[in-house]
């Protein structure tokens, strides 16, 4: 009779640790439906006539939030609505050195 209890008492713990297993299972398989992330994030698009670089070498944003971008054509500045622009000038010798750039720091 008791070892009856005790192979009952396996049986019953057996079957609980498979049923929590397969409840995990199917929680861990259904967790990305169950909330997933639907976030809209805005996003704008500019041109070559409002100012943006048609080739594009390196993107960096720096600590104030400013978009700073490489190209081969200078140096360009976004600043969430306007863009400047950084080239070399001849007459200028603080300019850049040259028009190219391929990376920021």
């Amino acid at each position: 009779m008791f070892g009856e209890n005790i192979s009952n008492r396996k049986i019953k713990t057996s079957l609980i640790s498979t049923h929590l297993i397969n409840y995990l299972l199917v929680l861990l398989l259904l967790s990305p439906c169950i909330l997933p992330q639907q976030t809209d994030l805005p996003f704008e698009h500019f041109s070559v006539d409002e100012g943006m670089p048609t080739v594009i070498n390196y993107i960096l944003q720096d600590k104030i939030g400013y978009l700073w971008f490489a190209t081969n054509s200078g140096l360009y500045k976004y600043d969430g609505y306007n863009f400047t622009s950084y080239k070399h000038d001849l007459d200028d010798t603080t300019s850049l050195i040259d028009n190219t750039l391929t990376t920021l720091y």
